[in-house]
């Protein structure tokens, strides 16, 4: 259980920035799209009694949540997919940004990436996994948004990966490793769920070297990893569904 800040101290004493992130679940941002039979049962949720109890712990927590809800109400497009539980595109980069915004104030060297640094081109594409769920993937489209970037790359992806995946685990799914060219900006480690796959296209061009991990739902801190990448900045992005796994696995061992 997360009852200490041993956690906290591990990243501290290794000079890491530690984040966790929560990842909003489709109906926390749209709840108005629910069932009128649907009610919340308090007006605290676990999520916010989940995200107070890392803050008692002294974790920096990013809640997702409040960049989405504000961006629904700015943004002309959804920010999840009709057909799919996970967030699209433009819901992904809005969720990186928001990192970002907790990353830079420590990391000024770091540059965020804007709206006008790509050209965003929608296309229609086949359902998600709930049009599967109901094998009707090509009947009921969904939309997702291309991001091209208008910057020349500088980037190379890290292949093959340099660590073992899980067992039963596609290790495509597992690692994912980009570097920059010449560059001394930091580096970054993320941990996350099939969420985070996402982001990836938009932290790569942000860090000096770049490190995703999908560790099959466990959110470990894999201390192995971390000795061998050497991070900067360590952040867990999990879904709020699933913050029990967090909960469950993240311990740390001396």
């Amino acid at each position: 259980m997360l009852t200490t800040n041993k956690i906290a101290d591990y990243f501290e004493k290794k000079g890491i920035d530690y984040y966790v992130a929560v990842c909003p679940t489709k109906y926390s941002i749209y709840p108005e799209l629910l069932p009128w039979y649907v009610n919340p049962n308090d007006t605290i949720s676990r999520t916010d009694q989940f995200i107070n109890l890392l803050k008692s712990i002294g974790i920096q927590v990013i809640d997702l949540r409040k960049s989405l809800l504000a961006a629904k109400d700015s943004v002309p497009q959804e920010l999840f997919m009709a057909t799919d539980n996970h967030w699209n595109e433009i819901g992904a980069f809005i969720a990186y940004q928001d990192i970002m915004s907790h990353i830079i104030p420590k990391h000024p060297g770091v540059r965020m990436l804007h709206s006008s640094d790509f050209h965003i081109q929608p296309q229609k594409r086949n359902g998600g996994n709930m049009a599967v769920i109901l094998n009707r993937p090509i009947e009921m489209r969904d939309m997702r948004y291309y991001f091209m970037p208008l910057y020349p790359n500088r980037t190379s992806i890290i292949q093959p990966s340099p660590y073992p995946a899980p067992p039963d685990f596609d290790e495509k799914d597992y690692y994912r490793g980009y570097y920059m060219w010449d560059s001394k900006l930091p580096k970054i480690l993320i941990v996350h769920d099939s969420f985070g796959k996402y982001v990836h296209p938009y932290f790569k061009d942000s860090f000096s070297r770049c490190t995703f991990i999908w560790d099959k739902w466990q959110y470990k801190l894999n201390e192995p990893i971390v000795e061998v990448e050497k991070p900067d900045i360590y952040v867990t992005l999990c879904l709020e569904s699933l913050l029990q796994g967090l909960s469950d696995n993240c311990e740390y061992r001396k």
